[in-house]
């Protein structure tokens, strides 16, 4: 049981990082759109 408590939550914790990486990555994509393409 406890082996499976630690691999959850390593799990949830990688998904948190995954989380803040993928919203940093879709926030750079949005400002590289933004400068490519001018606001119309």
């Amino acid at each position: 049981m406890r082996e499976k408590s630690t691999d959850d939550s390593q799990m949830n914790d990688r998904s948190s990082a995954d989380l803040i990486s993928v919203t940093e990555l879709h926030r750079q994509l949005n400002d590289l759109l933004q400068q490519l393409s001018p606001e119309r």
